[in-house]
């Protein structure tokens, strides 16, 4: 247990930040507070006051404290704590705990009526964190509550499953670095550098950076990334970008597919084979996804399709939210006048400074960090293995 004198410490932080925030509150009040729309009984959720009974009516709207002309009430001490996670609630279910806890609320309506007599709500930081406070509130009872994993149906998620298909069945991907060259004795003569690096990626793909007759795979240093099978009938369909027109796209050369997917293991090379436009291809597998094949019955698809939903569902509503309180209150904003603005970016803090991109409707927008994904796709594929230079 820690010593008192820091427990109180610690307390007094947390009523001083408590006041500011309460001061909102408290502001022009003549009755006991209220946040809150509905009460809630035991951590069960809201419930409806109009099915309690009068004596629990009565129960619920005895006084507790007085801080001048605001209350605490027993129904309003209640709801305080029932919703609080279940561990934080057991902490409180011995009296002496829940006398603490009502000294602390008492001690906090005092801060506040005190920061309310000196004018500290309209300082400009403390007014800039209740409006903060205030907006994600209104957010979390318009939005966050609104909808839940319970408003997706079994139809929504099939419905859901049929349309995105794609990110749960995907066939076996390879990825290859691919050096490209005119003749088969040039193929040959990479061919034998190859196989003297032993192994090591970071001399193959030098190769490929200055051997490689195809443009847009030397700049690469001959990584064509990710392909499905194009030998076997499949269409070919690339996973990103790779080796260009000229080396056989679209899709990958059925060649260089069948001589990538006929190694067995990362970082082995096969033998030059030549393309349709009758160039030569040494290849080198460099990497190996699985196929993947995840059913809607899988628990794992079922839960991550009901976040996305859940998640479309709630953007959705908020833009909504924000449409009609555009349309109620009257804004002005003027987006050009932030090239009128003075901030210093010789010191980030060590961190580099976003690249801007082009986005939809040619807006721009930052660059992600290499590896990130944009959300769109619940359950990411299987995770590549990278070989390793040896």
């Amino acid at each position: 247990m820690p010593p008192r004198h820091e427990t109180h410490s610690a307390v007094s932080v947390v009523k001083r930040n408590l006041a500011a925030v309460l001061t909102v509150f408290c502001v022009g009040s003549s009755h006991a507070p209220s946040v809150r729309a509905q009460s809630r009984d035991a951590g069960r959720g809201p419930v409806d006051a109009s099915v309690r009974s009068p004596e629990e009516t009565a129960r619920r709207a005895t006084v507790l404290a007085r801080v001048g002309d605001l209350t605490i009430t027993v129904g309003e001490f209640e709801d305080t704590l029932n919703e609080a996670p279940a561990p934080v609630r057991q902490t409180y279910t011995d009296p002496a705990r829940q006398r603490e806890y009502l000294q602390n609320m008492v001690d906090t309506l005092l801060l506040a009526r005190e920061a309310q007599r000196r004018g500290v709500e309209r300082q400009p930081e403390v007014a800039q964190q209740i409006r903060r406070i205030l907006s994600s509130r209104l957010m979390q009872v318009e939005v966050l509550q609104t909808i839940g994993p319970d408003s997706v149906s079994d139809t929504d998620l099939r419905a859901y499953y049929e349309t995105n298909v794609h990110d749960w069945v995907q066939p076996e991907q390879r990825r290859a670095t691919v050096i490209y060259t005119q003749d088969r004795a040039a193929a040959d003569d990479v061919l034998r550098l190859v196989r003297a690096a032993r192994g090591n990626l970071h001399t193959i793909q030098e190769l490929a950076h200055t051997r490689s007759v195809d443009e847009r795979s030397r700049e690469n240093h001959g990584d064509v990334f990710y392909f499905r099978a194009t030998h076997t009938g499949t269409p070919a369909v690339r996973a990103d970008a790779g080796a260009s027109a000229d080396a056989g796209a679209p899709g990958m050369d059925p060649a260089v597919s069948a001589a990538a997917f006929g190694l067995a293991r990362e970082l082995e090379v096969a033998e030059p084979v030549q393309c349709a436009n009758r160039v030569w291809a040494v290849v080198v597998l460099t990497g190996i996804r699985p196929a993947l094949s995840r059913t809607i019955e899988d628990a794992g698809v079922r839960s991550s399709i009901t976040a996305a939903i859940v998640h479309q569902r709630r953007r959705a509503r908020e833009q909504s939210l924000l449409e009609t309180l555009r349309g109620r209150y009257r804004v002005v904003e003027h987006p050009e006048r932030v090239d009128a603005l003075r901030l210093p970016t010789a010191d980030l803090g060590g961190m580099p400074a976003l690249v801007p991109q082009a986005g939809p409707n040619g807006a721009s927008v930052p660059r992600r960090p290499e590896g990130e994904t944009n959300g769109s796709t619940p359950v990411p594929v299987a995770p590549a293995r990278e070989p390793v230079a040896r």
